[in-house]
């Protein structure tokens, strides 16, 4: 005899599933540097070249290529000390004056965080970056400390300064520090393929995610917008993880306790929820759209849900199923909530997969599931049918293999957040 209320651990993969069974049972009704904009060079240096009205020159990685704000580039310290010595000497000051600082807020933050006792499964986590925090800031005088000048520095530069520019792209600037953590010299002149040739004789393959450069950056202090991001991305990772999970314009919380849950009525409203966005897509009706914040219409359902909690932070993971031209597409958000009540999205991915080119083995996996089976069994006379499950397996493959891409991503971008709380740098 069961508890009256159930713990509901609702997983994609049974939601692909039944998306996929929705296709049967409905008979199938059937990119990013943009904003600098001109000049883009994308093979002949793994770096971005920023060149100045003034007639000077930066090479380095481009943080915030598109919008209006001014320009962030990431620079090798070597570089810029060679190319500009005055600049260099300038933030190695700032460095220096800026670490007392950025080490005493951190300290004092932490410790303000846990006076709030807010995340009681954070405890050991905020206790062990707390000793630490204090640490760095008694090395300051006991002795004095000679401040090591960091790897790299971060110039800012205003847009209108600019006078041209070629950009490079991801790939490029992943092997670029690759060539910098490897110690290999030049890199602000060589080519991608110069530097790759360097990382193979140190059996280096530059394809794969590059080291993580934060902790080679000049000390830097976090916005109270920025720390609350930061504290919410934690919090997620290793403390109340808040995520939601569906299709159309319904969202369901992932593990929440719900009295006297029906898992068979939830399971009615998601394959009801795709059965409308079907339809609504086939009609013409169906528009995928943003808000000016870049936040996906869908994510509605799941910040007015937040909001009931109340949560300040989450994310959310939505499937998305086109019959028509054969894409099974997952899409995942990570949003905060900051302190002037505005919903912020943090990070976005997506992913979308071709039913037609799954592989044979995640197509028998799916087709051994209980549930399919069972299917299977009612509909053995019927030819029709049977065609339809077969087309509806594929779908929830190449879901899967979507979710897989998208969950991939996620896990790089919320494990650098982890091990401390003064890196990586927004």
């Amino acid at each position: 005899m069961q508890n009256r209320t159930t713990v509901i651990r609702f997983d994609l993969r049974l939601f692909s599933r039944i998306v996929g069974i929705t296709l049967v049972c409905c008979s199938v009704f059937f990119s990013a540097y943009s904003a600098l904009g001109q000049n883009v060079a994308r093979d002949r240096f793994a770096i971005d070249v920023i060149n100045l009205k003034s007639k000077k020159q930066i090479r380095g990685i481009v943080l915030n290529p598109a919008g209006n704000d001014d320009l962030r580039i990431v620079v090798s310290r070597e570089w810029l000390q060679k190319n500009d010595r005055a600049l260099c000497k300038t933030l190695d000051e700032q460095a220096s004056q800026e670490l007392r600082v950025s080490r005493t807020e951190l300290r004092d933050r932490i410790a303000n965080w846990k006076a709030t006792g807010k995340n009681a499964g954070l405890d050991f986590h905020m206790q062990s970056e707390l000793e630490r925090a204090e640490k760095m800031v008694q090395e300051l005088d006991n002795p004095p400390a000679a401040v090591q000048a960091p790897q790299f520095h971060i110039v800012t530069v205003k847009r209108p300064l600019v006078a041209s520019y070629f950009l490079s792209n991801q790939a490029n600037h992943n092997i670029a520090m690759w060539g910098w953590s490897s110690g290999i010299p030049l890199i602000e002149t060589s080519s991608p393929a110069e530097i790759t040739r360097e990382l193979k004789k140190q059996n280096i393959d530059p394809s794969q995610p590059a080291p993580e450069i934060s902790d080679h950056l000049a000390p830097g202090r976090d916005t109270d917008d920025q720390w609350d991001i930061r504290m919410a991305i934690v919090s997620q990772g290793l403390g109340e993880s808040i995520s939601f999970q569906g299709s159309g314009d319904l969202m369901i919380r992932v593990g929440a306790e719900t009295a006297d849950a029906n898992v068979n009525a939830i399971m009615g409203q998601l394959m009801q929820s795709q059965v409308d966005a079907l339809l609504k897509e086939l009609s013409g009706q169906s528009k995928k759209s943003s808000t000016k914040d870049g936040i996906p219409a869908w994510a509605k359902a799941a910040i007015t849900q937040a909001d009931k909690i109340p949560a300040t932070h989450f994310r959310a993971t939505q499937v998305d199923l086109d019959p028509l031209g054969e894409r099974a597409t997952v899409e995942s958000i990570f949003m905060v909530k900051l302190a002037s009540g505005q919903w912020k999205l943090v990070w976005r991915a997506s992913a979308d997969e071709s039913p037609a080119e799954q592989k044979e083995d995640a197509i028998k996996r799916i087709a051994n599931d209980p549930q399919i089976i069972a299917i299977k069994e009612q509909f053995s006379d019927n030819a029709g049918a049977a065609q339809s499950l077969d087309r509806a397996i594929r779908f929830g493959a190449a879901t899967d293999s979507a979710l897989n891409t998208v969950n991939d991503e996620y896990m790089q971008f919320v494990s650098k957040f982890l091990k401390h709380l003064d890196y990586p740098r927004f």
